[in-house]
């Protein structure tokens, strides 16, 4: 069975399978071009951004088969420097435009993936490709392809798994249920955010069976093969850092990061762009509580485990101390994880209104879709909700990133974006053909 395909004969696609393939294709080398004429459009002064060095450091390091991952903040998710070395290594000092190519590739592969979402939930050729037309030229999820960041790797890899997770529940078989578990674990050891999401597979099952036994088989496979995922890399930790990590270890600098007097000038009385402030409060080594943490450190030579605690801790007592602020603040995390566009309050003007108004329309027909959908079939929509409700856990015990929203999220509102453009599309036609008979008389 191929990408999308379900029991149910295809709408609008009388030749079944041969018209499902060919639209696959199309799909594929459309978005592949896009990407490519971007990426040649830009050239490499998009390559770099905040996180690349980083990355670039740490795949130098996995060539030559080291893979300490740690930094000053945390220990980094293996994937994505372990993937950019394999690159380093195929390609030598052409490394640059060969990722550029697997990238693009990668992104019109996770167009074609959301295309088969579409076709699993709706069984509906023409809301599928729109969803692909929208993913194909959607710019929050167009811009990560060229860069030296996990973005494109983790959102094809994320998307694959509730590809196949939602065709677990449709076809029944454990087939998908491993697929959807092996790219689960590969996408949390790309970005580990996602496990928030867990809980959620579970119940997802527990809605999508008949027998509770069923579900709990599917539970238990899904999350035995996802865990057995981290064991490689858990074991390295353990031996090398004494922690067994499944993927990323920085649950307590990031929880800081977000919880301190710094962070909260930043959000809510942000020094002019550019400027000397500006750079510092953007640096987490230059923020006096973390110089005071790292100090602390390098005195007693506390291991990462240890870190992470201790800044979990001054986080914690930020809070305790700041209950009106903390309360303020997530407010507006709140606020941007359900606000479209990008911060106002952090980038230009220009930018600002230009994401506005590109992704307003995207978002409120999204959650017009969704709300319809989740009334007439919770059990099977109940999916995007569990993604919705876990990126809410995250900004509200971490914070609200606007590119961890791209990559985890609004893909999937072009989903139901299209569905909603079909649904008025349908009721527009309904109606003029109900006026039609009417002008004739």
């Amino acid at each position: 069975m191929r990408i999308g395909q379900s029991t149910n004969s295809i709408r609008n696609a009388p030749d079944g399978s041969h018209a499902k393939s060919r639209d696959i294709v199309a799909i594929f080398l459309i978005s592949l071009a896009v990407r490519l004429i971007y990426v040649l459009g830009t050239g490499t002064a998009v390559n770099f951004i905040d996180d690349s060095p980083r990355y670039d450091l740490l795949s130098d390091r996995a060539l030559a088969l080291n893979f300490d991952f740690e930094q000053p903040e945390f220990i980094v998710s293996p994937a994505y420097p372990v993937f950019l070395a394999l690159i380093k290594f195929m390609a030598g000092s052409h490394w640059i435009s060969v990722m550029e190519t697997v990238q693009a590739v990668i992104s019109a592969a996770e167009t074609v993936l959301l295309f088969g979402i579409a076709n699993l939930l709706w069984n509906d050729r023409r809301i599928s490709i729109l969803a692909a037309i929208g993913h194909t030229f959607y710019p929050p999820n167009l811009m990560s392809v060229p860069c030296i960041a996990q973005e494109t790797l983790f959102e094809f890899l994320w998307v694959g798994s509730v590809y196949w997770l939602i065709r677990s529940v449709k076809d029944g078989t454990f087939r998908s249920v491993c697929i959807s578990a092996v790219l689960y674990g590969l996408g949390y050891l790309t970005k580990s955010h996602i496990l928030l999401f867990s809980p959620f597979i579970c119940i997802y099952y527990l809605l999508n069976n008949d027998k509770f036994l069923d579900s709990v088989k599917k539970i238990v496979v899904f999350g035995v093969i996802s865990v057995l995922m981290s064991v490689p890399w858990g074991i390295h930790n353990l031996r090398t850092k004494g922690a067994y990590i499944l993927s990323a270890s920085g649950y307590g600098s990031h929880f800081l990061v977000a919880h301190n007097d710094e962070f909260y000038t930043y959000l809510f009385d942000p020094p002019p762009r550019g400027s000397p402030e500006w750079s510092r409060l953007n640096k987490w080594t230059e923020i006096p509580v973390f110089i005071e943490i790292n100090a602390k450190r390098h005195e007693t030579g506390m291991s990462d485990k240890d870190f992470q605690r201790m800044c979990y801790s001054y986080g914690v007592q930020w809070c305790r101390d700041n209950p009106d602020k903390l309360f303020r603040m997530n407010l507006r995390d709140i606020g941007g994880l359900l606000r479209p566009g990008a911060s106002k309050s952090h980038q230009p003007f220009k930018i600002w209104l230009a994401s506005f108004l590109v992704c307003a329309p995207v978002f409120v027909l999204a959650y017009l879709g969704i709300a319809r959908n989740l009334f007439s079939d919770f059990r099977l929509h109940f999916w995007i909700l569990g993604i919705f409700l876990a990126m809410v856990i995250y900004v509200y015990q971490f914070y609200f990133q606007g590119r961890f929203r791209v990559i985890t999220i609004e893909q999937f509102y072009l989903i139901y974006c299209a569905f909603m453009i079909d649904f008025i599309l349908s009721r527009m036609m309904r109606k003029d053909k109900s006026v039609a008979p009417l002008r004739d008389r």
